[in-house]
C-alpha cells in the first residue's frame, strides 16, 4: 500500500507545492496493482508534539513524486515488535520543517510516495540511526537498512588507591526513591566487567558495600566498544531529620545526598551516583554508602521549598543532620499566541530571585501553575516550537493573580556539519541546549539532523540566547560548540581514526619517580576527559586520546598539584616526557561568619603573588582544606553568599601545613563585568582588585568569556564605599562601588567597567 496525505498548500524550496498542516488530514491510498485508482480513507488527526507539520502531496501532484521502498532489519537481544519512522527535510530559511511519519509492517517494510528531493530517514527506536534518502520523480528508490540496537562497554572498577573491587555492581539507572538501582553486571575478581547496552546516551554507575557510587556518561554507537574505568571512594552513613514549616516531623520527605562539585556549590545537580531515601513518620531517614567527602544534602517535600545543606561524611561515622523546611510559593499564568489564542503544550521555565528554575507545560486552555518557588518575584521564559518565545517577569505581590505570557516568533539559526576535508557530514545528529543572556539554563532542547549538504537549522531562536551544541555521527568524534544565536555555525567533526597514544612519566624535583599520582587530561571540547594513575616507575599512558588540544593535571598526596599546558593530539605516539611535580604544602582554613544565619558553604581561593589562582576549594560548615599547593606566599580569599569578601595572607613553607582563620562580615555578592575595546587581544588576562578605604581587600585574575566580549568575576561587599580596578596588558578601568546605588541586572547587582588605555583616570 502506498500512502498519501492531504493538508493545506505550502510552497517548498524546490518549487514543488506541498500540503502542510499542524495535523494529518485525510489519507489517500493507492493500490500498486491499479495505479490510476484512488480512494479516500478517513483518518484520526494526529498532532505533532514539537509543533512541526507533516509534509504531504496534493492528489494532482502524484505525477511529480517518487516512491521509497524501505526494508529494515534490526539485530539485538530485545528488538521491538513495532518500529516507527519519520522522514523530514532539514529546515531552510523561510521553509517549514516538513515531516512524514510512518510505521513499518511486521516484516519491517514500508512504501511511501514522497515529493522529490533529499530526505533524512530516522527510526524512533534507533537513536543512533540516520540515513539520507534521495527521491526522484517517477522513480522508485529502494533502501535496505541492516543495523544493531546495541554496543559494548567494558572497563575496571577500582578503589582510590588503585585496588580492584571484586563483586562491584554495574547499573544503568539513577536510584529510585527507596535508594535501589537496576543492576546490569557484576565486576569479576580483578574488578573487570563487560556488557552490551542499547545504543545512544548512556550513564554507567558502579557501587559496592562500603563505597560511594561513581558514574560516567557517554554516547555509545551501535556496534562500537567503549572502555569506562570507574574509581570508587570510601563511604559512610548519614542520618537526616526533616521538620516541616510548622516545626513538626515531615513524613514522606525525599532526601538526596551526593558529592559536591567544589567549583559550583550553589548550582549542584545530583547525578546517578547520589543516594536517595524517604523519611518515615518520625521525619528521619538513614542513607547508607554516602561518599566519605564533602556532601550536599537536599530535602524535597510538596508545598515546601527544597532545602540544601553541606556537611562532611567520614568513613564509618553516622553524622546527624536536622533540616527545617519553609513553605513555598506558586505562580499561575496563561500562554497566548500573538493573536491572543491560548497555546497548548508550551514549555515554561520560571526562575526565582535565587536563580532556581522550575519547569512546567501549559494545558489546553494555555494555563500553567508553577509550585516550589522560593520567592514571590522572578522571571521566566516560555517557548513553543511553532508559536514562538517570550520572556516575562512575575510578582505574586501584585493585585493581578494571573501572569499573561504572549509568544512572538524568532528567526532560525542556520549551520553546517563538515569534516577535516571541508566535506559535508550528512545525517549527523545535532543536539542544542540554550541559555539566556543572564546565564539561566533554559529547559528546552532541540534535536535535528544535517541534510545531504551537511546543513541544519534550529528554529525559533531568540537573538538574546546562547546555544550549546553537540554533533554526533557514526565514525566521528562528538564535537561541542558554544555560540550566540546570531552567529553562523560551523561544526568540524574529526574522524575516530585520529586517536593518539599519549604517555610519559611523573617525577619529583630530584628526578625520582612518583608512583600512584592521579594523571588527568583536560580539554575544553571533551567533557569526559580520561584519567589514570602513574605506575611503580612513575609511568602513565592514555591509549586512545581524541584529536584536540589538551593540558595534563597531576595530583599526588605528597606533592603540589601540577598543571602542564599545551600539547596537540594529532594521531600516533606522543611522548610527553618527564612531568616534574614540586614539593607542596596545604592550607587549612577556618571561616568565622558574624551574621545571624551563619555560613554553611563558602568558596576559598589561593592566589599567588602573580595573581594566578593556584587552588579553589569548598569551605563547609566553617572548615576547608586547599590540598597540596607549591610552597610560597599566597592571598587566601573567601567569598560566600550574604557576606563581604575577606582575604588574609598565608605563607606555605617548610611546615607543609598552615592554618588560617578568616572572618566574614555581612554583605552582598556583586557581579563585576569589564568590557574591553575591540582592539584588545582576546587571549589577554586581566586582574580585578577590590579596594576599600582601608586598602586592598581582594584580587582575582581571569580570562575573557568565550562567547561574550566581557571579563567577569564576583566580590562580596558590605556597607560603605569601595572601588574596583581592572588591569591587563596595558588596558585599565576603574569604577566606584556602593551597594545603595547599584541596580539589579538579571536578578543580580552588577558593576560595569569600561577598559581603555588611560583607564578612565
Amino acid at each position: 500500500m502506498i500512502v498519501l496525505a492531504r493538508g493545506a498548500v505550502d510552497g517548498g524550496e524546490d518549487g514543488i507545492r506541498r500540503k502542510t498542516a499542524g495535523q494529518f488530514g485525510n489519507v489517500v491510498s493507492m493500490s500498486e496493482d491499479a495505479p490510476g485508482t484512488r480512494s479516500s480513507v478517513a483518518a484520526e488527526p494526529a498532532s505533532e508534539p514539537d509543533g512541526s507539520s507533516a509534509s504531504v502531496l496534493l492528489q494532482d501532484e502524484v505525477e511529480e513524486s517518487g516512491i521509497l521502498d524501505l526494508t529494515v532489519k534490526v539485530h539485538g537481544p530485545s528488538v521491538p515488535k513495532e518500529i516507527a519512522g519519520e522522514l523530514f527535510f532539514p529546515e531552510r530559511q523561510g521553509q517549514r520543517h516538513d515531516r512524514v511519519r510512518f510505521d513499518l509492517d511486521a516484516s519491517g517494510q514500508a512504501k511511501l510516495r514522497l515529493a522529490p528531493g533529499s530526505w533524512v530517514l530516522r527510526l524512533s527506536q534507533l537513536p543512533d540511526f540516520f540515513r539520507n534518502v534521495h527521491i526522484r520523480v517517477g522513480q522508485t528508490s529502494t533502501v535496505e537498512v541492516e543495523t544493531s540496537l546495541e554496543g559494548t562497554i567494558n572497563g575496571k572498577v577500582t578503589s582510590r588507591d588503585g585496588r580492584p573491587i571484586p563483586g562491584a555492581t554495574i547499573a544503568f539507572s539513577a536510584p529510585i526513591v527507596d535508594g535501589s538501582r537496576l543492576p546490569a553486571a557484576e565486576a569479576s575478581a580483578t574488578g573487570e566487567y563487560e556488557l552490551a547496552v542499547e545504543a545512544g546516551d548512556t550513564t554507567v554507575v558502579a557501587y559496592a558495600p562500603g563505597f560511594g557510587a561513581s558514574s560516567h556518561n557517554l554516547w555509545i554507537h551501535a556496534g562500537d566498544t567503549e572502555t569506562v574505568n570507574l574509581v570508587l571512594d570510601r563511604a559512610g552513613s548519614l542520618q537526616v531529620l526533616v521538620l516541616d514549616s510548622n516545626g513538626k516531623p515531615a513524613a514522606g520527605c525525599v532526601v538526596v545526598a551526593g558529592a559536591l562539585d567544589q567549583y559550583s556549590p550553589v548550582r549542584q545537580r545530583f547525578g546517578p551516583d547520589s543516594q536517595v531515601g524517604r523519611t518515615g513518620e518520625d521525619g528521619i531517614v538513614v542513607l547508607e554508602d554516602v561518599c566519605a567527602t564533602t556532601t550536599l544534602v537536599e530535602a524535597r517535600l510538596e508545598g515546601h521549598q527544597n532545602q540544601t545543606r553541606t556537611l562532611v561524611v567520614d568513613e564509618g561515622a553516622i553524622p546527624s543532620l536536622t533540616m527545617e523546611l519553609e513553605a513555598s510559593f506558586e505562580l499561575s499564568g496563561v500562554v497566548l499566541d500573538h493573536q491572543g489564542n491560548p497555546v497548548n503544550g508550551a514549555q515554561v521555565g520560571v526562575y526565582d530571585e535565587d536563580g532556581e528554575m522550575s519547569e512546567v507545560f501549559s494545558g489546553e486552555d494555555g494555563r500553567f501553575v508553577v509550585t516550589q518557588l522560593r520567592t514571590r518575584t522572578g522571571m521566566g521564559w516560555a517557548r513553543h516550537a511553532a508559536k514562538g518565545n517570550a520572556r516575562f517577569t512575575y510578582d505574586n505581590n501584585a493585585a493581578e493573580s494571573l501572569t499573561e505570557v504572549v509568544l512572538e516568533m524568532s528567526d532560525p539559526v542556520m549551520g553546517e556539519v563538515f569534516d577535516e576535508k571541508r566535506s559535508a557530514v550528512p545525517g549527523a545528529e545535532v543536539s542544542v541546549n540554550f541559555k539566556d543572556e543572564a546565564g539561566h539554563v533554559l529547559p528546552w532542547q532541540w534535536i535535528s539532523a544535517s541534510g545531504e549538504d551537511g546543513s541544519f537549522s534550529v528554529p525559533n531562536c531568540d537573538p538574546r540566547w546562547i546555544m550549546s551544541m553537540i554533533a554526533s555521527a557514526k565514525g566521528y568524534r562528538r564535537v561541542a560548540l558554544t555560540c550566540r544565536t546570531t552567529d553562523d555555525v560551523g561544526l568540524l567533526m574529526r574522524s575516530k581514526i585520529t586517536d593518539s597514544r599519549v604517555f610519559g612519566r611523573v617525577v619529583d624535583s630530584a628526578g625520582a619517580p612518583v608512583p600512584g599520582a592521579l594523571v588527568g587530561l583536560s580539554s575544553v571540547v571533551e567533557s569526559n576527559s580520561p584519567a589514570s594513575y602513574s605506575g611503580r616507575n612513575g609511568e602513565f599512558s592514555f591509549p586512545r586520546v581524541p584529536r584536540g588540544q589538551f593540558s595534563i593535571i597531576v595530583q599526588d598526596s605528597d606533592h603540589a598539584r601540577g598543571i602542564f599546558r599545551g600539547f596537540d593530539a594529532v594521531g600516533g605516539e606522543i611522548d610527553i616526557g618527564d612531568l616534574t611535580v614540586e614539593e607542596g604544602g596545604a592550607v587549612s582554613v577556618q571561616v568565622v561568619a558574624t551574621g545571624e544565619d551563619g555560613c554553611s558553604a563558602a568558596l576559598a581561593s589561593l592566589i599567588d603573588r602573580k595573581g594566578n589562582t593556584c587552588a579553589k576549594f569548598l569551605v563547609a560548615d566553617g572548615l576547608g582544606n586547599s590540598g597540596r599547593v607549591p610552597l610560597g606566599e599566597y592571598s587566601l580569599t573567601v567569598t560566600a553568599k550574604g557576606y563581604a569578601t575577606s582575604a588574609v595572607d598565608v605563607s606555605v613553607g617548610s611546615t607543609h601545613e598552615v592554618s588560617a582563620e578568616v572572618v566574614l562580615h555581612p554583605g552582598e555578592l556583586v557581579q563585576i563585568a569589564a568590557y574591553p575595546p575591540a582592539e584588545m587581544p582576546e587571549h589577554e588576562r586581566i586582574r580585578f582588585t577590590l579596594f576599600s578605604s582601608s586598602g586592598e581587600v581582594a584580587s582575582f585574575s581571569c580570562r575573557r568569556q568565550s562567547i561574550r566580549p566581557v571579563y567577569t568575576t564576583q566580590f562580596g561587599v558590605g556597607p560603605g564605599d569601595y572601588w574596583v580596578e581592572a588591569e591587563g596588558a596595558g588596558w585599565r578601568g576603574r569604577q566606584s562601588l556602593n551597594l545603595s546605588t547599584l541596580e539589579l541586572v538579571n536578578g543580580a547587582k552588577t558593576l560595569e567597567i569600561q577598559l581603555s588605555k588611560d583607564g578612565g583616570r
